[in-house]
């Protein structure tokens, strides 16, 4: 019986990791689901700094 693939690839989560830096986003996780789709959740607290809002960049 042959291997399953793996569902989230160490690469996978690296660039995610990656990304998620650059953009200053301190707290987060994956979501891998069986199908092979990923979701990436950030936590909406407070204290973390997501930038300003984009609504008032607009006014």
């Amino acid at each position: 019986m042959a291997m399953r693939q793996a569902v989230l690839k160490q690469s996978d989560l690296k660039r995610y990791a990656k990304a998620m830096q650059e953009t200053g986003v301190r707290r987060w996780r994956v979501v891998a689901r069986p199908d092979g789709t990923h979701e990436i959740v950030v936590n909406e607290d407070a204290d973390d700094n997501l930038g300003p809002d984009p609504d008032e960049l607009l006014k």
